[in-house]
């Protein structure tokens, strides 16, 4: 099936994955061999800092032909309260890795595909954020965000070369459900009371889909469409209404009161009583944006795959964070 969806994809020498030991790198490079990719390199910092082109550059033996067909810039630095603090690692993370990539890319003369964030926005009003809206971040996290896209877009530009940005937010695991479902489900388990900002809206991206629409991307050809010298800018995230922190998390201590007496876990009554006691609270912070609306209309003009409902993926990363805790059968703390 793979090679009837991908026929051109399958004649690519190869992807490299910067940052191919993180979440979305790892996803990613299971993914692509999935769906039939020849050659991926999921290159870890330390067989590769994005950051030191020239350390790229030292993996071109690694493909047949010298040279990969396209690389993919999945390193970052994610923690966005931190990047307040620590301005030093955010800069390496986010502005010198894509910078690093795109000079590898341009040497090469093949597509970059980068990850940016929602987050570039000032995150004021309620309207949708095009990808041709003008960015103002407020945060560190977002300059940084930002000012590694500004890097893409003066190599790519001054080297005619190919490049895609695409901006996601709000990602985390459905394998698993880590990030943003783990935390609340966690603090349910705990006791502990559970506040969430009721002013901050958008929509959970999982990596999985994040990785599959990449990758289908990719295969499918896509470089094609991409412009040379002018990188294109694309936002992403699944189907479904906008939903806020506050109503994501209940969406999914509904859903873990559900599951467990489904499954019989005897954990109802813990996540009904979390889902009645969870307090609401508004918030003005600069490094975490009000409006996070992305629109994705621009995806309909890529040859990829796309993704189910962001319900359904969060639906799936409760069940899936809930079962190999407390499966019958299994010994429990």
């Amino acid at each position: 099936m793979a090679q009837g969806l991908f026929r051109e994809g399958l004649r690519m020498s190869g992807i490299l994955i910067l940052g191919g030991a993180g979440r979305l790198g790892r996803e990613l490079d299971k993914t692509l061999h999935q769906l039939g990719a020849k050659t991926v390199v999921a290159a870890s910092r330390a067989e590769a800092d994005a950051a030191d082109p020239a350390s790229v550059l030292k993996l071109s033996k690694r493909f047949p032909g010298g040279r990969p067909d396209w690389i993919v810039c999945a390193a970052a630095w994610s923690d966005v309260p931190r990047a307040e603090v620590d301005k030093t690692g955010a800069f390496r993370g986010n502005v010198l890795a894509p910078r690093g990539a795109a000079l590898a890319a341009a040497h090469w003369d093949v597509p970059l595909l980068h990850y940016s964030s929602d987050y570039v926005f000032s995150g004021g009003g309620r309207r949708l954020l095009h990808s041709d809206l003008r960015p103002k971040p407020q945060g560190a996290y977002g300059r940084t965000k930002l000012d590694g896209e500004r890097e893409v877009r003066r190599i790519t530009r001054k080297a005619s070369g190919k490049a895609l940005i695409v901006r996601a937010g709000w990602l985390y695991s459905e394998a698993t459900g880590a990030g943003f479902p783990q935390k609340v489900l966690e603090r349910a388990l705990s006791g502990k009371p559970i506040t969430m900002r009721t002013n901050q809206f958008g929509k959970p991206s999982s990596y999985e889909s994040l990785a599959f629409w990449s990758a289908s991307m990719m295969l499918g050809g896509a470089e094609s469409s991409l412009g040379r010298g002018v990188p294109e800018v694309l936002h992403f995230a699944p189907p479904g209404e906008t939903v806020s922190r506050y109503a994501l998390a209940k969406r999914i201590l509904s859903r873990a009161a559900e599951f467990s007496e489904k499954q019989g876990f005897g954990l109802g009554v813990v996540f009904t009583n979390a889902l009645i006691g969870m307090k609401g609270f508004r918030a003005h912070q600069k490094s975490q944006p009000e409006n996070c609306r992305l629109s994705c209309e621009q995806l309909a003009f890529f040859n990829a795959s796309y993704c189910y409902s962001w319900q359904e993926s969060v639906d799936k990363s409760v069940d899936n964070f809930l079962l190999p805790r407390f499966a019958i059968g299994e010994t429990q703390d």
